[in-house]
């Protein structure tokens, strides 16, 4: 008799630490790559299991969850573990592009705000004045890159506030060292930005003047 396997979200807190067993794994394979896999409320899941287990091997399945319009956490997952877990990132900036200027199928901003994060990262270490450009549109421009959605005030400045950490980021400053996502909105919404480190937009500027 075989044993019963273990819930997803079960398997998701585990997967953080590593401790799947061979079993656990070969069933969350399965899983992802069941010609019905598309249906299955888990999927997200499923990916986010195989991205934090660094199962590379799935990348051109996990490649095309990044068009899956049906559930925006299903390609957010997939975006999260090409670019942020296995660092390929650089493969998929015409995808990251798409996701921060916005897309259909993203009607609560998930994937942007990922998205968003993963180019503070990447332009930390790499240039591509076009992704700074874009990060630096969604901070003083938003209204123009929104060609699907309408936001509240609050989420347009929790929006732009994302963007602003991810410029900071992109300009140097460690993880510890940024400004708290609600306070940068408080300054927003309030008229403050005087409050805020004005040097990143500063930053951000000059290096795109040096590249263009």
């Amino acid at each position: 008799m075989s044993k019963k396997m273990r819930r997803a979200s079960d398997l998701s807190h585990e997967a953080k630490w590593g401790k799947l067993t061979p079993e656990e794994i070969a069933y969350v394979e399965q899983k992802l790559q069941d010609k019905e896999a598309d249906e299955d409320e888990d999927l997200d899941t499923w990916i986010f299991i195989v991205g934090r287990l660094g199962l590379t091997r799935h990348r051109p399945l996990l490649e095309k969850f990044l068009y899956y319009q049906t559930e925006p956490w299903v390609c957010m997952q997939a975006l999260k573990a090409l670019c942020t877990y296995w660092e390929y990132t650089k493969d998929y900036l015409k995808e990251l592009k798409m996701f921060i200027r916005g897309v259909e199928w993203d009607p609560h901003d998930d994937i942007r705000l990922w998205a968003l994060s993963i180019a503070g990262d990447f332009l930390k270490e790499n240039d591509d004045p076009e992704l700074l450009q874009l990060v630096l549109d969604v901070f003083e421009n938003l209204e123009k890159l929104n060609s699907f959605h309408e936001h509240s005030t609050y989420a347009r400045e929790f929006i732009r506030s994302c963007a602003f950490n991810a410029l900071a980021i992109a300009s140097g400053k460690k993880y510890q060292d940024l400004t708290d996502t609600d306070d940068i909105e408080n300054c927003l919404l309030n008229g403050q930005m005087e409050l805020l480190d004005l040097s990143v937009l500063k930053k951000a500027r000059q290096r795109l003047q040096q590249k263009f």
